[in-house]
C-alpha cells in the first residue's frame, strides 16, 4: 500500500513537516515519534492514493455548503472520494468538513500549515501537535472498540495537513445544553457510559491516555453510538516507557509528561498537583466527573475559576488528602506549596438536587477517589453491579431517537 502525500515529493518528513521536528530533546524526540506514527498512519488507513487535488465538493440543495467552504473545495479538493458536504467549523490554523464518502459520512480535519507557519510557530507546533497526536493515537487502537472515533484516511500536502475520520452528529454537551435531564434517566445514562468505557478501555489496553475526556469530547453518532473523540492531548504510555528503560532505576524520567492537559474541571488531583510520571487512571477521574455532570444534568460537578481554586473545591467536596489517605502524595511536584485547609468528605450523595440511587452512589465513587491507586480501571467499571440492576441500558437505537427529538441529527 502506498502512502497518500504524494503531494509532498519529499515524503511526510520534507518542508514544513520536517520544522516542526526541528529542536532539541524530548520535544524533538516525541514530534519525530509522532510523524513516524503519522507516516504509518497514511500507508495503513488509505484504500488507494488520495491527494490533495483528489477531493470534490457535492452538488447537493438539501445540504448546501457555506459560501467560505465551496470556495475553499474548490479552489484545494477536487474530483474524488470525498465530496464536501459543509463546513462545520474553522478557526486561524484549519478547518473540519463534513463530507460524504460514498454514502459515508465523515469529517475531515485539516490543518493549514503555510497559514500557521506565517503567524505563530509555538501555536502552528501545538496545531500541528494535535494533529499528529490524533492520527497517531487512533491508528494505535484501531478497530477493537465501536467506541472510539474511527480514522479513514490520512495525508498532508506541503501546505495542509488532513485527516478523515468518522462523523458524528453531536456529543454529550449538546445534547445536555439541549435537554439537561435526558441523559440522566437511568437506562439512558447506562448505555453512555457502557459505551464510554468501552472506547476509554480499548484506549488503556493499547496504552493510550486521552487526557482530555469531557463532555464536549464525547462524541455521538447518528445511530446512537457514544465514542471518545478528540484525541489531540492524547500520549502513548511506550514513548515515556522507552525513556523510563534508559534511567538506571527504571523510574518514570524527570518531567517525562506534561501535567498541563484536561480541561480544568475534569483534571485530576495529580494533575493539578503537577505530577509528569501519571497514568491512565486521570482519564477515569475526568469521566467520574463526566458522568456526575450528567446525573446534576448538565452542571458541573467541581467548577473552579483558577488551577488554585479547583483544587480548594476537589477537597472541600472528597476530603482534604494527606500520606495517610494518599500514600506518596508529599512527592508530587507542587504538594505542600499551599495549605488547604482539613476538610472531611461529605456523603457525595449530599452533592445531587435529587434522590441518587445507591449503587449509582457507588458507581461514581469507584471514578472519584483522590488516591489514583484506589480508582477503579476502565474495566472494573464496565462489570460493577451497577449495570446488573433495573432499569437495565437502553440500546442504541434509543440514543439516536433521542438525538432526533432534540434535532441533534446534522
Amino acid at each position: 500500500m502506498t502512502s497518500t502525500n504524494r503531494s509532498s515529493p519529499g515524503g511526510v518528513g520534507s518542508g514544513r513537516l520536517s520544522r516542526w521536528t526541528s529542536g532539541e530533546g524530548r520535544a524533538k524526540t516525541l514530534r519525530t515519534k509522532l510523524l513516524e506514527e503519522f507516516q504509518l498512519c497514511a500507508t495503513n488507513t488509505s484504500k488507494h492514493q488520495v491527494a490533495m487535488d483528489d477531493i470534490d465538493v457535492e452538488d447537493n440543495e438539501e445540504e448546501a455548503c457555506s459560501p467560505k467552504a465551496s470556495v475553499e473545495a474548490e479552489r484545494t479538493l477536487r474530483e474524488g472520494r470525498y465530496r464536501v458536504v459543509r463546513l462545520v467549523g474553522h478557526g486561524t490554523f484549519g478547518e473540519v468538513l463534513k463530507c460524504r464518502e460514498g454514502s459515508d459520512l465523515v469529517a475531515v480535519k485539516r490543518v493549514f500549515l503555510q497559514k500557521a507557519v506565517r503567524s505563530k510557530e509555538s501555536c502552528y507546533a501545538n496545531t500541528l501537535d494535535h494533529a499528529m497526536r490524533e492520527a497517531a493515537t487512533l491508528r494505535t487502537v484501531g478497530e477493537e472498540s465501536d467506541h472510539v472515533v474511527g480514522i479513514r484516511d490520512a495525508w498532508h500536502s506541503d501546505s495542509v495537513l488532513s485527516l478523515a475520520l468518522e462523523y458524528c452528529s453531536s456529543d454529550l454537551r449538546r445534547v445536555m445544553d439541549k435537554a439537561p435531564l435526558a441523559l440522566a434517566r437511568e437506562p439512558y445514562l447506562k448505555r453512555v457510559m457502557l459505551d464510554l468505557l468501552s472506547g476509554l478501555g480499548a484506549c488503556h489496553r493499547n496504552g493510550i491516555i486521552h487526557r482530555d475526556v469531557k463532555p464536549s469530547n464525547c462524541l455521538v453518532s447518528s445511530r446512537g453510538k457514544v465514542k471518545m473523540g478528540d484525541f489531540g492531548q492524547a500520549t502513548m504510555k511506550r514513548y515515556y516507557e522507552e525513556e523510563a528503560k534508559e534511567e538506571e532505576d527504571g523510574a518514570c524520567p524527570t518531567g517525562a509528561m506534561t501535567h498541563a492537559v484536561s480541561t480544568r474541571w475534569y483534571r485530576a488531583p495529580e494533575l493539578l498537583y503537577g505530577s509528569r510520571c501519571y497514568d491512565e487512571k486521570v482519564d477515569v477521574w475526568s469521566l467520574g466527573m463526566t458522568l456526575a455532570e450528567l446525573v446534576r444534568g448538565g452542571e458541573p460537578f467541581v467548577k473552579g475559576e483558577s488551577d488554585i481554586d479547583q483544587m480548594a473545591k476537589v477537597f472541600r467536596t472528597f476530603g482534604t488528602p494527606n500520606e495517610e489517605t494518599w500514600p506518596g502524595i508529599a512527592n508530587l511536584p507542587d504538594y505542600g506549596k499551599i495549605i488547604f485547609d482539613d476538610f472531611d468528605a461529605p456523603p457525595l450523595s449530599e452533592h445531587f438536587s435529587h434522590q441518587v440511587p445507591p449503587s449509582l452512589v457507588d458507581f461514581m465513587s469507584k471514578f472519584l477517589c483522590l488516591n489514583p491507586a484506589e480508582r477503579w480501571s476502565a474495566e472494573e467499571l464496565s462489570s460493577h453491579g451497577y449495570f446488573g440492576e433495573e432499569p437495565l441500558a437502553c440500546e442504541p437505537e434509543d440514543i439516536e431517537e433521542l438525538l432526533e427529538d432534540l434535532d441533534l441529527v446534522h
